[in-house]
């Protein structure tokens, strides 16, 4: 099936052209990624994925006019991105701007999430291939670094959840220099920050791992520093005060302050429960933040 516009295709129900497509047979659907130099929004991630875990295969097109060469030639690499480069096994893609493995204490590591984690880990390296080839057409395209950094990072995490912890420590430095790179190009892009400090506690993950708590404590207090100052920054996005929380967690665990690390942990989660901003697994993280606060007779016993 091919497609021009679409919002014209079934009135951009994605639903609708997944069940109109099968209901004629179609397997495969052809969406305008672009037109010259210019990028047409309506091909993403997102749509790519729907479309995916519909059962239908997506290919990206646009008009080539060969005036301007260059932008077309990035608009081309952008939609084989969008349609190739962060798919993972299984065919899942996490979600846009966003790095899929911020570390959270409480779900441990990400690399059991498959089965299959040979084959997770050999889908992730073709990914960082894909991504190495990117920046190498663009060199000065921030995204696709970032994709790349986020690459390294998957990577880590894989090697890190087999105890390889020589090889993920080089997959998390690496995805550091990137974001320390973006974020002295950019220094008020949020994001470039965000990925910083996943960098960072990652590397200190590793660091206890080798048994060096004290410096791997140091690597977990810069990161929950990064995440104090986007919390701050903006009060109102709930995923940045869950990341201060999980950044909290991960240092009372680990016995840095945990009387003050509790409360403030039970303290934010309440406040957004109250705003009913807290989804069901933060909700019970709640309860055990809660659990280790103080009793009434330990604070009474406490005051005399």
């Amino acid at each position: 099936m091919w497609i021009w516009v679409l919002s014209r295709s079934s009135g951009g129900n994605v639903g609708s052209l997944i069940a109109r497509a099968h209901r004629y047979g179609i397997s495969t659907l052809m969406i305008k990624s672009g037109d010259g130099a210019s990028a047409w929004s309506q091909f993403s991630r997102q749509l790519v994925s729907s479309l995916h875990a519909g059962g239908l295969r997506v290919c990206a097109w646009q008009y080539v006019y060969g005036v301007h060469p260059v932008g077309e030639a990035r608009v081309g690499a952008a939609a084989v991105a969008k349609g190739e480069a962060k798919q993972g096994p299984g065919g899942k893609r996490p979600e846009d701007q966003k790095d899929p493995f911020e570390p959270n204490p409480l779900a441990g590591d990400g690399s059991g999430k498959f089965g299959d984690k040979a084959g997770a880990l050999q889908a992730y390296r073709a990914d960082l291939a894909i991504s190495k080839r990117l920046v190498a057409a663009d060199p000065d395209s921030a995204e696709w670094q970032n994709d790349l950094g986020i690459s390294h990072g998957r990577i880590g995490d894989m090697l890190l959840g087999q105890g390889n912890s020589t090889e993920a420590l080089n997959e998390y430095e690496a995805k550091r220099a990137i974001n320390e790179r973006l974020t002295k190009t950019d220094p008020d892009n949020a994001q470039w920050h965000r990925g910083l400090a996943t960098a960072l506690i990652k590397i200190g993950d590793v660091q206890m791992a080798e048994r060096n708590a004290a410096e791997a404590l140091t690597l977990f207090q810069a990161g929950r520093a990064i995440r104090e100052r986007l919390a701050r920054t903006d009060p109102t996005n709930v995923q940045w005060q869950l990341d201060l929380v999980i950044e909290n967690w991960r240092l009372a665990v680990k016995g840095d302050e945990p009387a003050a690390r509790w409360a403030f942990m039970a303290a934010s989660l309440r406040a957004l429960k109250e705003q009913n901003k807290l989804a069901a697994e933060p909700t019970r993280w709640l309860a055990e933040a809660e659990a280790h606060l103080p009793s009434e007779p330990e604070l009474a016993g406490a005051r005399r």
